[in-house]
């Protein structure tokens, strides 16, 4: 299953509209179409979004991994997946799904070995470079 349609899945999950959930997240309706045919990739902005607004699982929405609203398993996913895209989105940048999954998978396994000690300009000199 693609982030498209995980992010289909989430939308019928909430019980949401394609118009309804537009609104709520400040975007258009056929942003909405877009990101969930696959035309347009999920700005990591909508993806931060989802994540505080519907308690969207990262791990589960980025990579397909764990439950949807998951968050106490798997915390080392939602802590590299939170990091990386609050990098992104202060720093003003888009990255595609593939990108953002990399990034997340490379923090996560970083963490997991007990290796990241990174400040946030080494985190964000290593995203740019991903």
């Amino acid at each position: 299953m693609s982030i498209s349609d995980r992010f289909v899945v989430a939308r019928k999950k909430l019980g949401l509209n394609q118009i309804d959930l537009a609104q709520k997240l400040g975007v258009s309706s056929s942003a909405i179409t877009n990101y969930e045919r696959g035309v347009n990739d999920i700005p990591a902005s909508l993806v931060i979004k989802l994540r505080t607004q519907y308690d969207i699982s990262l791990s589960w929405l980025l990579l397909g991994e764990g439950a949807m609203f998951e968050k106490d398993s798997g915390q080392l996913v939602e802590d590299a997946s939170f990091a990386v895209l609050d990098v992104l989105q202060s720093e003003e940048l888009d990255a595609s799904a593939d990108k953002i999954a990399k990034l997340i998978r490379h923090f996560f396994e970083e963490m997991a070995d007990g290796k990241l000690a990174e400040t946030e300009e080494q985190l964000r000199r290593t995203i740019l470079v991903i």
